[in-house]
């Protein structure tokens, strides 16, 4: 590392990191989803700050009718099902080493099989 004196101040400059680009992204279960909620938060119940207020999909189906499938409100971090053919956002997940790793929302809004075709097909760097 290198360091640099401004005006009698010494700072330290680190080289820019490259990010980590990975393409083992799926969309999350519904147990994975709800790891995102902030119950003590209003109109953005996400723990994470680019999450619109807005359903989002799980790759998790509804038991009971399969055409179905789970999702998240992000309003207020209910759980809903939705049919398969409806459009939701997405945030898809990948296992990392610490712990869940999670990709930024998708820009637009796509049905179920939209959305399981857009995480098998995402490469991106971990949303941070």
């Amino acid at each position: 590392m290198n360091e640099i004196t401004i005006d009698g101040i010494e700072y330290t400059l680190t080289p820019k990191q490259t990010p980590i680009v990975y393409n083992d992204w799926k969309l999350p279960s519904i147990k994975e989803l709800l790891t995102l909620v902030d119950y003590t938060k209003i109109n953005s119940a996400s723990i994470l700050t680019d999450t619109s207020p807005n359903y989002y999909w799980s790759s998790t189906t509804y038991a009971y009718y399969t055409n179905y499938a789970w999702g998240v409100y992000f309003s207020n971090g209910g759980t809903d099902y939705g049919n398969k053919t409806g459009s939701r956002y997405v945030r898809c997940v990948r296992d990392g080493l610490n712990g869940l790793e999670w990709s930024a929302t998708s820009s637009t809004e796509m049905n179920w099989k939209d959305a399981l075709n857009y995480a098998s097909k995402l490469v991106a760097p971990v949303y941070a």
